[in-house]
């Protein structure tokens, strides 16, 4: 008989910069989103030319929702840079992290 122990599932994004050359890059991110972030954030990498390769939850039973959305894209490192900080500065975490300054 195989028993679970329950673990806390860690809520935690990600994103990565690869220097490809010169101001160019390769950038790729897995962010944690709530349900009430999702159609904005994913408005917003396709604005910003981020292409998702992913949405999904990691629990089928896990409340409250939770979402993962993956992204990847390459092209000049600063106008990246502006784009990634855009889409992060829709998510809840980032306006919890504004709120506490």
């Amino acid at each position: 008989m195989f028993a679970a122990t329950a673990t806390p599932l860690e809520a935690t994004s990600e994103v990565v910069f690869q220097r490809l050359g010169p101001g160019r890059v390769a950038t790729a991110g897995e962010l944690y989103l709530l349900p009430s972030e999702v159609e904005p954030v994913l408005r917003a990498l396709d604005e910003h030319g981020l292409r998702v390769t992913a949405l999904h939850n990691h629990m089928l039973d896990d409340g409250p929702p939770h979402y993962w959305v993956h992204w990847y894209t390459t092209g000049d490192d600063a106008s990246l840079a502006k784009s990634v900080s855009a889409v992060l500065a829709l998510m809840n975490s980032a306006r919890k992290a504004s709120q506490s300054d």
